[in-house]
């Protein structure tokens, strides 16, 4: 698929863009109807397949009609022909302008605030956006019943750019953006997810990171830009992805799947599960042998068949329930499954010790592998050095895809070159100046439109939109937000949920920073009324952990023991008694108990230090 030495042609598209663009005032004239009819019927007829709307033939099939429009003469049957509706013909076409007509005096006015960059393509982004248009017409003649390609969208300026053309690498000093991990979090944190307007078709426009940041919203294109505008400056050799994904990711719907720390955590505790039974004991020969056993066999073997078979009733109702379970959390079938439209970031390995392939969803800031089954497939990958489009098969989703960008037969890339980094350095060969003049005089990618992708201080302490962020998973619910914004200190409130409407809470975990009593977490277990508190290091008494039941009016409290003076750990006390735990006393006193005897427990509301001081007491010291 070379296209340097192949002929372009550009009358079609050149008579095509002025249609587009003086339409309004040539829809009276017959003749110049019919050419613009003519022109976009020519257009529609080479790519028929990409015109499928699968929403609108739904209805259409229910409804037993024809999905197929007759050919039939121009007349009232046909919409009024706008310049709207020639404009929204070429985006699902994928249509590049290759005419720059000059801006109007309003439009100059109403854009005078944004760069000149912004505004207006130079010699290179035209030549550029010539490349392009003549790459989607071979694409279009060797793959006809592939969807059209985002090469080039419209700006927040309604200028035409080439999509690798928008990706600007900023390195920021926050050190969160040093990471893969911390630029996904920040990103999927900072700004609000915006599905596209129609889950089926590509975006009609991608602004510039400068707007996505100042507005803090945007879709998932606009987002991956960003995203990896960032990656690049830290060093990953990311790319931003143009494929299909399932609706529950589309529209950023976490309802479905677990909360990630629990799933993490859940996956620890079976690790360490199987760890502890794969260890063997070691048996020694100084061991005492076991005594013989006198039972029946027959009996043992009975016994045992019995407890099989209770158990293998019980292994099957749990598959059952666990079936039943699976099923009611099984999301509702999706009719554009397969046909949704989604981008995300792809970090290939080989830079940052990245050993494998990282998928990384901007909307939610995790990375996944290929074998995620939330991703269906790739259209074709981009950065800011050149574009690539899949050549492989993606009918398993992306798992059996291979990400050697360099293989031709796999991937096909837009400019002839290829970024420094790849390049091989042979030694003891010399080549003359006139050869390598001649090897680099190529189109390479322009540098990019847009202005380096600063964020603010406050914006940055600030962090969510509004302050605060609510993002509810599979019965959890989790409350973002911003430090210092509330009085409290709180930052983070997840609510563990017994029901999938959010209804009736379980467990709360609140998280806290910067308290003047250190309080770091706080846990509220609702239906056994009880709560437990963790302090920070720092506090007078060295608190470290306290315990209340409300029921009883049972309390724990452990401390800090090295940091305090007396070696105290731990104190127990309810409505009877109270015990006192040491640690690394030199006098090595290691508990004293406090027994209250001859009174009956007080209520709970007059449960205070001042009413346990006129209770009698039997102290009983331990060493």
């Amino acid at each position: 698929m070379d296209f340097i030495n192949d002929t372009y042609d550009v009358d079609d598209n050149l008579n095509f863009e002025n249609e587009l663009d003086n339409s309004d005032k040539k829809s009276e004239s017959g003749e110049e109807v019919k050419r613009s009819m003519q022109l976009i019927e020519l257009e529609a007829t080479k790519l028929s397949s990409f015109l499928f709307d699968p929403e609108s033939s739904e209805d259409e099939d229910k409804e037993g009609d024809v999905v197929s429009t007759p050919n039939i003469p121009y007349g009232q049957d046909y919409e009024p022909i706008t310049s709207v509706s020639l404009k929204v013909i070429a985006n699902k076409l994928g249509l590049i302008r290759l005419c720059w007509p000059p801006k109007s005096l309003i439009e100059i006015k109403n854009l005078q605030n944004y760069p000149h960059s912004y505004r207006i393509n130079n010699s290179k982004e035209k030549m550029l956006l010539l490349y392009a248009e003549n790459f989607r017409r071979q694409y279009q003649m060797s793959f006809p019943k592939k969807k059209p390609l985002l090469l080039a969208a419209y700006n927040e300026c309604d200028t035409q750019k080439m999509v690798c053309t928008t990706i600007c690498p900023t390195k920021l000093r926050y050190p969160e953006f040093y990471t893969w991990q911390g630029c996904g979090k920040f990103i999927s944190e900072h700004i609000i997810y915006k599905p596209l307007e129609k889950p089926t078709s590509l975006p009609s426009k991608l602004i510039s990171g400068e707007m996505v940041l100042l507005g803090q919203f945007g879709h998932c294109f606009e987002m991956s830009t960003v995203l990896v505008s960032y990656l690049l400056a830290a060093g990953y050799d990311a790319y931003v992805v143009s494929g299909y994904a399932t609706r529950e990711y589309c529209n950023n719907d976490q309802s479905y799947t677990e909360y990630p720390e629990f799933a993490s955590e859940k996956q620890k505790n079976n690790i360490e599960e199987e760890t502890y039974v794969t260890e063997t004991k070691k048996v020694s020969k100084y061991t005492i042998k076991e005594p013989f056993d006198f039972r029946s066999k027959f009996l043992l073997m009975m016994e045992k068949r019995e407890s099989d078979k209770r158990e293998m009733e019980i292994q099957d109702q749990l598959k059952l329930e666990q079936l039943r379970i699976e099923e009611l959390e099984r999301p509702p079938f999706d009719t554009l499954y397969g046909w949704r439209i989604h981008s995300w970031v792809l970090i290939i390995p080989g830079k940052r010790n990245v050993e494998e392939i990282i998928f990384l969803e901007p909307s939610t800031g995790i990375g996944s592998s290929p074998t995620n089954p939330q991703y269906l497939g790739i259209e074709s990958i981009w950065n800011n050095t050149n574009y690539w489009i899949n050549l492989q098969n993606c009918t398993n989703g992306c798992k059996d895809l291979s990400f050697d960008i360099q293989n031709v037969s796999c991937w096909k890339h837009l400019l002839p070159g290829e970024p420094w980094y790849w390049r091989e350095i042979k030694t003891g060969s010399y080549v003359e100046p006139k050869d390598v003049i001649l090897q680099e005089k190529h189109l390479d990618m322009p540098f990019s439109w847009v202005n380096p992708l600063l964020i603010p201080h406050e914006k940055y302490e600030n962090r969510y939109p509004t302050g605060q962020k609510i993002i509810k998973y599979k019965k959890v619910q989790v409350e973002l937000f911003a430090p210092y914004l509330l009085k409290d200190g709180l930052v983070s409130r997840i609510t563990v949920y017994e029901d999938y409407e959010y209804q009736n809470p379980l467990v709360v975990y609140e998280n806290f920073n910067n308290r003047q009593d250190n309080l770091e977490k706080l846990t509220k277990y609702v239906v056994k009324n009880q709560r437990t508190e963790e302090y920070k290091p720092g506090r007078e008494d060295a608190l470290k952990k306290h315990s209340t039941i409300v029921n009883n009016g049972k309390k724990s409290m452990e401390f800090y023991h090295t940091i305090r003076y007396d070696g105290l750990s731990k104190v127990i006390m309810d409505n009877a008694s109270m015990s006192e735990k040491f640690k690394e006393r030199e006098d090595r006193l290691y508990l004293r108990e406090v027994i209250f005897e001859g009174t009956q427990p007080l209520p709970e509301y007059r449960l205070s230090y001042s009413s346990l001081d006129h209770r009698p007491v039997k102290m009983q010291t331990v060493i």
